[in-house]
């Protein structure tokens, strides 16, 4: 039995942006973008970093880290 959670990343242009996710809302965040590598920032207000390896097709964004994947897809 698996279980499918959606998940919603908004990033915004000045380095900021949230997260939701099954009961949270609204997490906000900072990130930066160097090369392939995207770098978030503060989440839930905690002090820390985890950097993704990102990969683009389309209008989907995946982003990879510790072996684990999401894949995103832009909203028009």
């Amino acid at each position: 039995m698996g279980l499918t959670v959606n998940t919603s990343y908004t990033f915004r242009e000045d380095g900021t942006g949230s997260m939701s996710a099954m009961l949270l809302s609204g997490l906000e965040f900072t990130y930066e973008v160097e090369g392939n590598e995207l770098t978030i920032h503060s989440v839930l207000g905690i002090s820390s970093a985890t950097v993704y390896e990102l990969s683009f097709e389309g209008d989907t964004m995946t982003m990879t880290s510790g072996g684990e994947s999401l894949t995103l897809t832009k909203v028009k």
